[in-house]
């Protein structure tokens, strides 16, 4: 397979990154990534915001086998997951030891800073008064904007220079607690800039400015899989106990079965979808089969119940 080199390029103070590079398989990708993020009725432009890229293909790795069986990609996506459980990996420090005790990458790639400054000079003889140039700097400091090259040549390289960007600049990497999508925190936020799957007209940013408590909890289908589970175990228990006789030890399996469930869901699972460990399938899975498990168990009560009214 051909190699191409890679320019990774950060535009306006480091907050956008763009890709220049012959290689069509990545600027596919670079284009899949504008999209996954896009929000309705704006254009996709060139540039995305800082991160964007990166994120989108350590959360699409599996996709593609080669890339899945690099494991210095795999290090790097665990990395991931650490940063969104614990922020304290969110810095420059500890990433770059990472990347040289884990990765083996002794520097970062290649790169050139500089600015783009735009003034005028009234007089071209001017050009050799340094006071002048620098008052002309000065006055011009407002539309100043750094921009960033980075030589890279494998996607590695890329992902690599992306994230001691994200990490230099102070932010942190979160997963978004409405659609799951990884994103660059620049404040303290835990919901992302991206179109919301409850409302396609706004971000998940917007959604929860926007919905009451009560309205999100009402539309959050794990809140929603939860409860109902939960429901179902409290019927169970209600039913035991209203029946004309009080089954004890049913009564409480029943509540035991609850208290266990309740247990796996705070302490198990959703510490696990939190930390990116599980994705939002995999935790409705999980509560979907136990609402499969209980109803399945309630049915084998009924069964052995009518047995043994049968036998008498």
């Amino acid at each position: 397979m051909e190699q191409y080199s890679i320019m990774y390029r950060l535009i306006k103070d480091f907050e956008y990154e763009i890709i220049d590079t012959e290689d069509k398989n990545l600027n596919k990708l670079y284009e899949s990534s504008a999209k996954y993020y896009q929000l309705p009725g704006i254009t996709i432009r060139t540039y995305q915001l800082l991160g964007n890229f990166t994120l989108y293909l350590l959360g699409n790795l599996d996709e593609n086998k080669q890339w899945k069986e690099d494991v210095r990609l795999q290090y790097l996506k665990t990395y991931l997951k650490k940063c969104i459980s614990d922020d304290k990996y969110c810095n420059v420090k500890t990433f770059l030891s990472f990347i040289r005790f884990s990765l083996h990458l002794s520097n970062l790639p290649s790169c050139k800073c500089f600015a783009n400054c735009n003034y005028e000079m009234d007089d071209g003889n001017k050009e050799l008064n340094l006071e002048y140039q620098l008052q002309a700097i000065h006055n011009s400091y407002n539309t100043i904007e750094l921009n960033k090259d980075y030589d890279c040549n494998s996607i590695l390289e890329v992902i690599v220079a992306s994230l001691f960007d994200i990490f230099e600049k102070g932010y942190k990497i979160k997963k978004c607690r409405s659609c799951d999508k990884f994103f660059v925190a620049r404040k303290s936020e835990t919901f992302c800039p991206y179109i919301s799957p409850y409302d396609n007209t706004m971000s998940c940013l917007q959604y929860s400015r926007k919905t009451s408590s009560s309205e999100k909890r009402k539309n959050n289908p794990i809140q929603n899989q939860y409860n109902k589970v939960c429901n179902l175990l409290r019927k169970r228990i209600n039913d035991a106990e209203n029946f004309h006789y009080k089954d004890k030890d049913k009564i409480k399996k029943c509540e035991q079965d609850l208290e266990d469930f309740q247990i796996e869901y705070v302490k198990n699972k959703k510490i696990q979808y939190k930390n990116g460990e599980i994705s939002r399938d995999e935790f409705l899975t999980f509560l979907l089969d136990k609402e499969i498990y209980f109803k399945n168990q309630k049915k084998e009560e009924k069964k052995n119940g009518s047995k043994r009214t049968d036998k008498k």
